[in-house]
């Protein structure tokens, strides 16, 4: 049985299998660890930085280039960051505590009351049009339920008289 998945991951897959032999490196660990002695905290929340995150998509194509962090565009990054930057969020750079999408310029907590007031009634109004988006789905399921039925009883009834 096929499995199947978004182009987007595997495109993603396929990053990660050609980098798995530069990551398996010693080159890379050193490279690592040296760079994270000089860079040891977290460029977005101040934390323990874990690993170095390339920003520019250049430096993937050529692998001196990727190893050679003083040649390439690297910021240290801590495990959670670097997660939350993979899922298309960021800090909050008021806070830094909290993670929003890239193009979000604040978290909830750090807006001002008008601006959070304003948040929540768009935010109400998208639920109500959710909630009534389902009930035109439960509509369409309950005729197609009913339609269901009623064809099946035709049939039923069409094999009937055949076998009469």
């Amino acid at each position: 049985m096929s499995q199947t998945v978004c182009p987007e991951e595997i495109r993603a897959q396929h990053h990660k299998d050609a980098l798995q032999e530069i990551w398996a490196s010693p080159e890379w660990t050193a490279a690592c660890e040296d760079y994270l002695k000089t860079h040891p905290v977290c460029s977005w929340c101040g934390k323990k930085a874990a690993l170095p995150h390339h920003i520019d998509p250049d430096d993937y194509k050529d692998k001196v280039k990727y190893i050679d962090f003083t040649r390439s565009k690297v910021i240290p990054l801590c495990h959670r960051c670097h997660e939350e930057l993979r899922k298309g969020r960021r800090v909050c750079p008021k806070c830094r505590k909290h993670y929003i999408p890239l193009n979000d310029y604040q978290c909830k907590y750090c807006m001002p009351p008008a601006e959070r007031l304003k948040l929540r009634a768009e935010q109400s109004a998208a639920r109500k049009s959710r909630k009534e988006w389902k009930e035109i789905r439960d509509q369409i399921n309950r005729k197609n339920a009913k339609a269901a039925y009623h064809g099946q009883k035709a049939w039923l009834k069409s094999k009937q008289e055949e076998d009469a």
